[in-house]
C-alpha cells in the first residue's frame, strides 16, 4: 500500500479540485472502502492480541511496533483528509453536470453505499477524539480536533443523503 497506492491517493487528495468529477468520486470511493477495511483489520488484530489467539512472538512484535495504534492513526488522518478535500471542492468548483445537483455538491455524496463513509468518518472521528484526549502535545491535540471537525463536516454533507449520517 505505502509503495504503490498511498502516493497515488495522496496525490489525488492534494489535487482534488483539479481532477475531473468522475475521478474525484472514483478515488474517494476506493479510498473510503480501503480505510474502513483497515479500521476493521486493526480491530481484528487488537482482538486477536487481547485474547491471546496469536502466537506470542507475533503479538509481541505487533505490540512493540505499536501496529494497531499506527494503523488507526494513519487511516483516521487519511479519512479526515478525504473528507476535507471533498468538502473544499464544494466551495472551489461549480456543480458538475456529470451528477445530479444534489450529489455533485461533494464527492462524498456520490458514494452508492453511504454506510461505508458513515462508518469510516465516525471511526476516524472517534480515533481523533482519543488522540486529542490522550496526546500531551498541544499541537497534536489541536490538529486532532481540527481533523475530527473535518470528519464531522463530512458526516454533515452525507446527512443530506443519509439519515444515518445526519
Amino acid at each position: 500500500w505505502h509503495r504503490n497506492y498511498a502516493p497515488f491517493f495522496s496525490d489525488c487528495v492534494k489535487h482534488h479540485a483539479t481532477l475531473p468529477t468522475r475521478v474525484q468520486s472514483w478515488y474517494i470511493l476506493l479510498a473510503g472502502h480501503w480505510h474502513l477495511g483497515t479500521f476493521l483489520l486493526s480491530d481484528l488484530l487488537a482482538t486477536i492480541d487481547s485474547t491471546n489467539l496469536s502466537s506470542s512472538n507475533e503479538r509481541i512484535c505487533r505490540q512493540a511496533s505499536n501496529l494497531v495504534a499506527t494503523l488507526r492513526r494513519q487511516n483516521a488522518l487519511a479519512v479526515a483528509d478525504l473528507s476535507l478535500a471533498s468538502i473544499h471542492s464544494v466551495n472551489d468548483t461549480k456543480a458538475s453536470k456529470d451528477f445530479h445537483f444534489a450529489l455533485s455538491q461533494a464527492a462524498l455524496l456520490t458514494e452508492p453505499w453511504t454506510v461505508v463513509f458513515v462508518r469510516s468518518l465516525c471511526r476516524a472521528g472517534y480515533i481523533l477524539v482519543q488522540i486529542a484526549a490522550s496526546d500531551p502535545s498541544e499541537e497534536e491535540q489541536s490538529q486532532a480536533r481540527r481533523r475530527c471537525s473535518d470528519c464531522i463536516e463530512g458526516l454533515w454533507y452525507l446527512g443530506r443523503k443519509s439519515d444515518m449520517a445526519f
